[in-house]
């Protein structure tokens, strides 16, 4: 089906966008080596040269590769397809595919490419900074013990030498597919390549950071390039810094054959250039995509409809809000008449434990000799700072609307007020009260700033937002007025809540499509043991049951999916959410419990942690790594402590909920658990 319209100068510019995005895959090339590895390791002493992979690695490109990147920018921009009179955009005037290599970093002689430049690095920094959560130095890994891990903690040793094979195997590869008159194809081909070959390597080699391959870094820095280009090509500004790269996702609902999936990504990723896919959960997929006037969403819509007329569309911004917000969407799923289904999901687990689980470095790495209540009371200052700022922002807005509504008093007083502005006197005096009823809320609570000796307000200010510089793991912090205001109305302290702002990673792009993958990587090594499901998606999978909860099939499934789990799921070993859905067609939602269960007893063994709590529930944790380390992070929670019964618990909190190494726990203390509860609610018909 021709495009036109509106879509017309997308059609006009793709190749150009492809291309760009084929530099952008290409662009951590150099990171596919061993030197890479030693530049990076804290035993070695290197000067990291991947961006220089074209002169690092010449001896071993094929001629036609390296006259590949020889190509300007300005090749792809009419060389096919007609732009009209349109000239070359300013900023894309003397740039090369080697750019994207040689000036990701920086380079002295960017005179010529300055903008471009710019906008690569931004897009690059922006994924980095997202991904890696800010690891300290203190996290770098041994060259011969360097370790990467999934996103659900199982790790395994990187062997130098076997990436110099891959990127050595990679060249005759790319040498077959790269052809400048065949770009949109060569784009097609390039990412199966790229998927094999840079999944065993690592874009970020620090402990802290080690969960995301160096594909999952480079799909997203050419998806963020890629957006940024179309909407500079629309008439955007053309991002010149990390906040300015566009994070729109077009999210798009319905249920597809696996061949139109298929149509649907290559239509949005080629035909239109318009955007790259990262994210799907059941019948949901989401889009990393270009700021469009609406004129444009509009054309998109028209476009994806008639080809797909099961679709829906909904726009929004990445990332979503909190963590549980990446997974709200709720399946609905069928099970055939006259049978039933065991359900096993990774959906809950992913939002409620993830993402508090895999915190992103060690209170060393923030400040020597920094412990949890320390981090705790820290915190709380800062977030008593930002209830300072937001009373004084409150306060000015008040002031101000105070005053134009006395105007407006005045002149309802005498009469002389129209229609309209009587409505706008009755919605600002209702804004007032709602702002001022705010004011009382915030200052009716203890502030609780403490100012060191001899420090002033500013100085103060300062001191903790320096703080927040060192320990937030996510680019752009949340609000911390709102963090603590939403959820102290859920009786949870803000502090503790912020702590997990600290500490943890965000779903990045990036970190969300390595997540669907392992979930799919999951499912598949289950359906090779139990047969084809009924229904499936990267986030559950249904599958035949026999004799409702206490049947073989059920049992079978639970202890095959639990096994599975704790070779492919570190962090969920032995807890996978599961129901037993009769025949007909049923909603999920999420349902959490939050209870306190008094300890028993503990066992700690060299791999394991086992605790007794008084109803008789028994948890036993892994306590190691992939790599047979101990996992710092893993072991933490929230609990009451009893009085101490001897020193060793000297400095803890006690009377009140503290976040604690779960092996200092001791008999009579309570841990708040919060358990993610899948409910199944059967749909009417």
């Amino acid at each position: 089906m021709a495009i036109s319209g509106e879509l017309s100068h997308l059609a006009r510019v793709r190749r150009l966008i492809l291309a760009a995005e084929v530099g952008a895959l290409l662009h951590d090339v150099g990171k596919l080596s061993s030197h890479f590895l030693l530049a990076k390791a804290s035993d070695c002493r290197e000067q990291d040269r991947h961006g220089e992979a074209l002169q690092l690695f010449a001896g071993e490109i094929p001629p036609n590769v390296a006259a590949f990147f020889t190509t300007p920018l300005a090749f792809f921009w009419g060389s096919r397809r007609s732009t009209g009179d349109e000239p070359l955009p300013a900023f894309l005037k003397g740039v090369r595919l080697e750019h994207f290599l040689s000036l990701h970093h920086g380079n002295k002689r960017l005179n010529p490419v300055w903008p471009f430049a710019r906008l690569l690095q931004a897009c690059d920094r922006f994924s980095s900074a997202e991904d890696k959560a800010n690891p300290s130095d203190l996290a770098k890994q041994p060259y011969l013990a360097t370790y990467r891990a999934t996103p659900f903690g199982r790790e395994e040793r990187i062997v130098p030498q076997q990436l110099d094979k891959l990127r050595r195997d990679l060249w005759p590869q790319l040498a077959a597919i790269l052809h400048p008159s065949r770009i949109v194809s060569a784009r097609h081909a390039l990412i199966p390549l790229l998927r094999r070959a840079f999944s065993p390597a690592l874009a970020e080699t620090r402990r802290s950071a080690n969960d995301l391959d160096l594909f999952h870094h480079s799909w997203s820095v050419a998806s963020y390039l890629k957006a940024s280009l179309v909407g500079a090509l629309l008439g955007s500004p053309l991002p010149q810094d990390i906040s300015e790269v566009p994070r729109r996702v077009l999210s798009l609902r319905g249920l597809l054959p696996p061949a139109e999936e298929q149509s649907l990504r290559r239509f949005l990723e080629e035909g239109l250039a318009l955007g790259n896919f990262f994210f799907q959960e059941a019948d949901e997929r989401w889009f990393l995509v270009a700021s469009l006037a609406q004129e444009m969403r509009s054309a998109v819509e028209r476009s994806l409809l008639a080809r797909w007329p099961s679709l829906q569309s909904h726009w929004a911004h990445f990332p979503l809000g909190e963590e549980a917000e990446a997974f709200v969407y709720s399946p609905t799923l069928t099970v055939p008449p006259g049978s039933s289904g065991i359900l096993l999901g990774l959906r809950a687990f992913i939002s409620a434990d993830l993402f508090d689980t895999l915190l992103a470095k060690r209170l060393e790495h923030i400040e020597p000799g920094l412990d949890f209540p320390g981090l705790a009371q820290r915190t709380g200052q800062v977030l008593a700072l930002s209830r300072m700022i937001e009373g004084d922002r409150l306060q000015a807005v008040i002031e101000s609307r105070s005053r134009h509504l006395a105007n407006l008093r005045q002149a309802h007083r005498l009469g002389k007020l129209n229609g309209c502005k009587e409505e706008e006197y009755s919605v600002k005096r209702v804004e007032l009260i709602r702002l001022r009823r705010g004011l009382r809320r915030l200052r009716q609570r203890n502030e609780g700033l403490t100012l060191a000796s001899g420090e002033s307000l500013e100085d103060a200010k300062v001191r903790l937002l320096l703080f927040i510089d060192q320990v937030f793991s996510w680019l752009h912090p949340p609000d911390l007025y709102q963090v603590g205001r939403h959820w102290v109305r859920r009786g949870q302290g803000a502090e503790q809540v912020a702590l997990r702002w600290v500490l943890r990673k965000g779903p990045s792009l990036s970190r969300l499509m390595a997540i669907m993958e392992e979930g799919e990587a999951f499912f598949d090594e289950l359906v090779k043991r139990l047969g084809r499901p009924l229904s499936r998606s990267p986030g559950w999978a249904v599958f035949p049951s026999e004799g409702g909860l206490s049947g073989s099939r059920s049992e079978k499934a639970v202890a095959v999916a639990a096994q599975i789990a704790g070779r492919r799921l570190a962090k969920m070993r032995g807890r996978l959410p599961w129901a037993v859905l009769p025949s007909g067609s049923w909603q999920e939602s999420a349902v959490f419990r939050r209870t306190w269960r008094r300890v028993v007893s503990l066992q700690t063994s060299q791999d394991t942690l086992t605790i007794l709590f008084s109803d008789g529930k028994r948890w036993s944790l892994p306590r190691l790594l992939g790599n047979g380390e101990e996992d710092p992070y893993y072991l933490y929670g929230w609990a009451h402590l009893v009085s101490p019964k001897d020193s060793s618990r000297n400095g803890l909190t006690l009377g009140k909920q503290t976040l604690i190494s779960l092996d200092q726990l001791q008999a009579g203390d309570r841990l708040l658990v919060i358990t993610p509860r899948m409910k199944w609610i059967k749909l009417p018909g």
